[in-house]
C-alpha cells in the first residue's frame, strides 16, 4: 500500500512540476523542509550545550539517538506534508481548468448544429474528467490520512504538551525573571530561534491543511455556477452529477480516529490548551 501511495504521490508531484507553474507549492515545501531541518539541528545543539559539563560518550550517543528518532518521525510527517501539498496544488490546477470550462460554456449559444453539439460533448468530457480526478484525489487524501494517523497522533500530542509547557514557562518567567540569571547566553540564543521555528512549523502544517480544504470549497463554489448555464445545452452539461457526488461524499479530513479537522476544531484545541495552562498556573500559585 505504501509503495502504491508513494507512486501516486510522485505522479501528482510530476504533474505539478510543470515549467510554467512550479510555484504552486514549491515555496511551501522548501519552507517546510528548511524549518524542520533547522529546528532539528537547533534541538541537537541545545541538548549538547546543556549537557556539555557532564557530557560523556554514552550520553552523547543517547542524545543523538533521541534526535535521530525525532528526525525519522519528522521525515515521515514531511512526506505527509508533501503529499497534501501535492494534492492541494493539483486542486488549484483543477479549479483553474474548471473555470476555463465554465467560461467556455457561458460563451456558448444554444444551436442544434454539428459544431455546437461537438463543442458541448467536448466540454462535457472535460467536466467528467475533472470529476474523476477530484474523486481520485479525495480517495487518495483519505488513504494518506489513514496511513499517517499514528505519526500524526504522536506529533500532535507532543505539540499539544509543548504548547502547554510553553505557556507555563512564560508565566514562570513573568513570575520570577531571576531564574534566567544563571542561564548561559548561548542557551538563550538557541532557545529563541527554536521557539520561533516551533510556532512557524505549526503554522505551516495547519495552513497546508486549511488551504487544501479551501481549494475543495472553491471547487464546490465553481460547480454552483452550473445553475447559471443557458437553457438548451447538452444534457450532460446541465446535469448535476458532479455536485451530487460531492454532496453524497463530502470532502473531510479526519484525525484521532474520526474527528473532523477544520477551523472550528482548531479553535477547540486552542481553547483546551488555554484551559489546561490555566489549571497548571493555578496549581503553581496555590502550592509554590
Amino acid at each position: 500500500m505504501n509503495a502504491s501511495l508513494e507512486s501516486q504521490t510522485l505522479r501528482l508531484t510530476s504533474k505539478l512540476a510543470e515549467p510554467e507553474r512550479p510555484e504552486l507549492f514549491r515555496i511551501d515545501v522548501i519552507g517546510k523542509w528548511l524549518c524542520t531541518t533547522t529546528l532539528e539541528l537547533l534541538h541537537l545543539t541545545f541538548a549538547l550545550v546543556l549537557g556539555r559539563n557532564i557530557l560523556t560518550f554514552s550520553e552523547a550517543l543517547h542524545k543523538c539517538a533521541v534526535v535521530a528518532f525525532s528526525s525519522i518521525n519528522n521525515v515521515v510527517i514531511y512526506q505527509n506534508y508533501l503529499a497534501m501539498a501535492s494534492i492541494r496544488g493539483r486542486y488549484m490546477l483543477q479549479n483553474k481548468e474548471l473555470k476555463a470550462v465554465i467560461a467556455e460554456v457561458h460563451s456558448l449559444i444554444p444551436r442544434r448544429r454539428g459544431v455546437f453539439v461537438t463543442k458541448c460533448c467536448y466540454l462535457a468530457d472535460r467536466i467528467d474528467e475533472i470529476a474523476r480526478t477530484q474523486s481520485h484525489m479525495q480517495d487518495l487524501t483519505s488513504r494518506i490520512s489513514k496511513i499517517f494517523r499514528i505519526q500524526t497522533f504522536c506529533v500532535s500530542f507532543t505539540t499539544y504538551l509543548n504548547l502547554i509547557a510553553g505557556l507555563y514557562i512564560i508565566f514562570c518567567l513573568f513570575k520570577d525573571i531571576s531564574i534566567t540569571n544563571d542561564t548561559p547566553p548561548i542557551v538563550v540564543a538557541i532557545s529563541v530561534p527554536c521557539t520561533i521555528l516551533f510556532y512557524v512549523d505549526i503554522k505551516l502544517n495547519t495552513n497546508n491543511v486549511f488551504r487544501l480544504l479551501d481549494a475543495h470549497k472553491e471547487t464546490e463554489e465553481l460547480l454552483q455556477q452550473r445553475t447559471l448555464f443557458q437553457y438548451g445545452l447538452d444534457q450532460r452539461l446541465e446535469s448535476t452529477s458532479f455536485q451530487l457526488n460531492l454532496a453524497r461524499n463530502p470532502f473531510k479530513l479526519r484525525y484521532f480516529g474520526g474527528r473532523e479537522w477544520n477551523r472550528f476544531a482548531l479553535f477547540s484545541i486552542y481553547n483546551s490548551l488555554i484551559s489546561k495552562a490555566i489549571l497548571l498556573i493555578q496549581y503553581d500559585i496555590q502550592n509554590y
